[in-house]
C-alpha cells in the first residue's frame, strides 16, 4: 500500500490549483434556476453561486471539536491534500473563520473512534480547520476507502459563529452538511492499491447517496497520481 507524497505530478493530471478552483467556480455558475433539496424543500438557486447540495452525515459524525490540519494519525494509503473553499452562496464572497469539520474512513473502510469498527479511542481522519481570509482550509489525509455499499467519500460539516480556541471549536450554527466524492476512474485505480480492504467495492454509480442526493455536484477536482499523492480542491457555496 502506498503512503505517497506530493512532490511530483503525473502528466495526465497536471493542472494548477488556481485552474482547478476556476473550473469549479465556473461550473457552479452554470447551475441556475429554482430547485429543491432531497426533502422536497424549495432551494434558492438564483444567486451567483448556487448552494452546494446537502447530503446525510450518517452515524459516523463525532463532535470532538479538535482543530488540526494533519489528520493522518499514522494511517497508510494514497496521500491526499484536501483544499476546501467556503463561499457565501448569494454573493460568492469567502467566509472567514468558518469551521470546516471533515471525517472519513481509512483504507480498510473503518472510521475512527467507533466500537463497531474496533477503533474506540482512535481519532484518525477527523479534524476541524478555520477558513482563512480567502475562505480556504487544508487537510493532510489519505484517499478514503470504501465500505457497506458506499463509494469512497469524505464527510464535511461547516459551522459559523462558534467558539474557537487554538485547539478546539465548539457550538456555532451549521450552514452545510454534505459529502465529497471522487472521480470514478481514480476510485478504480485506488481499489487495486487498497487490496487489504475486504468490503465489496462500490463506485459512484452504485452509491446510494451519490445517486439520490446530487453527488455529482459535490465532486472533488484532483491533480497528482497514485504514486505521488493527490491534491484535491472543492468549493462549498453555503447559505450563510
Amino acid at each position: 500500500m502506498y503512503q505517497g507524497g506530493n512532490n511530483r505530478t503525473s502528466c495526465a493530471l497536471r493542472v494548477t490549483r488556481r485552474e482547478l478552483l476556476s473550473t469549479i467556480i465556473g461550473a457552479s455558475l452554470l447551475i441556475v434556476g429554482c430547485g429543491s433539496d432531497d426533502d422536497g424543500v424549495p432551494v434558492d438557486e438564483t444567486g451567483p453561486c448556487p448552494p452546494t447540495p446537502r447530503q446525510d452525515d450518517e452515524q459516523s459524525y463525532l463532535d470532538e471539536g479538535t482543530v488540526r490540519s494533519d489528520i493522518l494519525d499514522g494511517q497508510k494509503g494514497v496521500a491526499l491534500d484536501l483544499w476546501i473553499k467556503v463561499l457565501k452562496q448569494r454573493t460568492c464572497e469567502p467566509i472567514v473563520n468558518a469551521a470546516v469539520d471533515v471525517w472519513a474512513a481509512n483504507a480498510d473502510g473503518k472510521y475512527s473512534d467507533r466500537k463497531e469498527d474496533g477503533t474506540t479511542g482512535q481519532h484518525f481522519l477527523r479534524g476541524i480547520q478555520l477558513t482563512d481570509a480567502t475562505g480556504f482550509v487544508k487537510f493532510r489525509m489519505i484517499y478514503p476507502g470504501w465500505y457497506g455499499g458506499r463509494a469512497p467519500h469524505i464527510h464535511v460539516k461547516v459551522r459559523t459563529s462558534g467558539a474557537p480556541t487554538e485547539a478546539t471549536y465548539t457550538g456555532g450554527t451549521i450552514v452545510h452538511v454534505g459529502q465529497i466524492f471522487f472521480p470514478p476512474d481514480i476510485n478504480e485505480a485506488v481499489r487495486s492499491v487498497y487490496s487489504d480492504n475486504q468490503n465489496v467495492f462500490v463506485n459512484n454509480d452504485k452509491d446510494k447517496v451519490y445517486k439520490k442526493q446530487n453527488g455529482a455536484r459535490s465532486g472533488l477536482a484532483l491533480e497528482g497520481s497514485i504514486e505521488a499523492g493527490f491534491a484535491g480542491t472543492i468549493t462549498l457555496d453555503v447559505a450563510a
